[in-house]
């Protein structure tokens, strides 16, 4: 495994950390991308994750003056077998060290519940060359793209007409109505590994954590009394982008082709637009087996950042 410089120590993360790790993070994009892309609410959730054990499942280099080099972290997915490994430091040995260390974590955290093997993901932007170097030196490979798209609003807009034969639900307040949701999404992006959606308490235990969230930012298109397609919308972009965001949007696959995700996506633009917001701003994944990035642009949207995923797959510990 690659060894780290001498002078530099690690330690694993801690809550109160939270603040060097952003500044660490925001320095790292504000180089790579000319904007910060990280708020201190998102690192705090990233350590707070119900899945996250930080003692053995992140990494923090500390400089001779104890000033934060880097930062590497793995997270399971919805799907046990698929791991997300993040990787921030600008010092392409540091990054090389994490991210060995990510990796084998992954491999650990697979054979935990009972897989053969793991599929290892490190999310990266497209101007980040440094760590494509990195990941690509072990043994990753790209894998798909993450294109974050926006719709700006220049004023308020009229909510869409309902589509035909149903109802449309706003909220979930109670806990019957977020198992329903939960399985609807659950449907909607079975066999997509990175999209898969985590066990309810989990899920349920993630949401109500995230800054910028509030159940009333669920919204649920049902017929016959059963959603057949949904919205997840939160805040995580209106500090930094001014921007509202869907964090997820499903629809079951019988009720696919009937303008239901189009109907969704207006109505959020309308909710956005008219809380007096710059614009909407969603990410989509070109492996999509739905053909979603021609139904986001044809609503408007356009491509403003690309993020890729590298993956890896192999054998558990």
């Amino acid at each position: 495994m690659t060894e780290l410089s001498a002078g530099l120590t690690v330690r694993p993360p801690q809550l109160r950390d939270a603040d060097a790790i952003h500044r660490l993070a925001v320095g790292y994009f504000q180089r790579i991308l000319g904007r910060p892309m990280v708020t201190l609410s998102e690192i705090t959730e990233s350590l707070t994750a119900p899945t996250i054990t930080l003692e053995r499942d992140g990494w923090l280099v500390l400089d001779e003056g104890g000033q934060a080099v880097g930062f590497g972290f793995v997270l399971l997915g919805g799907d046990r077998r698929f791991v997300q490994a993040s990787v921030v430091s600008d010092d392409p040995a540091v990054s090389a060290w994490l991210l060995a260390n990510c990796t084998e974590r992954a491999q650990e955290l697979g054979g935990e519940n009972g897989y053969s093997e793991v599929t290892v993901e490190v999310g990266m932007f497209r101007a980040d060359d440094a760590l494509r170097e990195v990941v690509s030196r072990q043994g990753f490979e790209f894998a798909t793209s993450y294109q974050q798209m926006r719709i700006d609003h220049a004023g308020p807009l009229p909510l869409p007409d309902p589509p035909t034969g149903t109802t449309i639900r706003t909220g979930a307040h109670n806990d019957q109505t977020r198992r329903a949701f939960h399985t609807m999404m659950s449907t909607a992006f079975a066999g997509q590994d990175s999209a898969a959606l985590p066990p309810y308490d989990e899920w349920l235990e993630t949401h109500e954590k995230r800054t910028g969230f509030d159940w009333s930012q669920l919204t649920m298109v049902e017929r016959d009394g059963r959603i057949i397609a949904a919205s997840d919308c939160n805040h995580a972009f209106v500090e930094t982008d001014d921007c509202g965001y869907i964090g997820r949007l499903g629809v079951l696959p019988e009720a696919r082709g009937l303008g239901l995700a189009k109907y969704l996506l207006r109505r959020a633009f309308a909710e956005d637009a008219n809380a007096g917001l710059a614009g909407t701003l969603l990410h989509v994944d070109t492996s999509n087996p739905t053909p979603a990035l021609g139904l986001y642009e044809s609503v408007g949207m356009r491509t403003v950042e690309i993020a890729d995923g590298w993956q890896r797959t192999l054998a558990t510990k």
